[in-house]
């Protein structure tokens, strides 16, 4: 009989161990954001990059700038 229950305590043991270990990882992947980032791009893919610096002078054919905002059309100055 003691030998059952020798054997429940093992497996409890190797079960506290193990969520122990789950904790400590979830704490690790939350607390680290190097770590984070490496568990992110191995499960959904690095992440590309955009190095995106508007300008003042940057605008489409319709005469919106970059930030969206339109601007009016630069007019000639008239002579009289």
């Amino acid at each position: 009989m003691s030998a059952d229950n020798n054997r429940d305590q093992d497996s409890g043991g190797i079960l506290k161990w193990i969520m122990f270990g789950v904790i400590l990882a979830v704490l690790a992947v939350t607390l680290s954001e190097g770590l984070r980032d490496r568990v992110l791009d191995a499960l959904f893919g690095s992440e590309e990059a955009f190095n995106y610096e508007p300008t003042e002078a940057a605008q489409s054919a319709d005469g919106a700038s970059a930030n969206g905002k339109a601007t009016p059309p630069v007019s000639e100055k008239q002579t009289s």
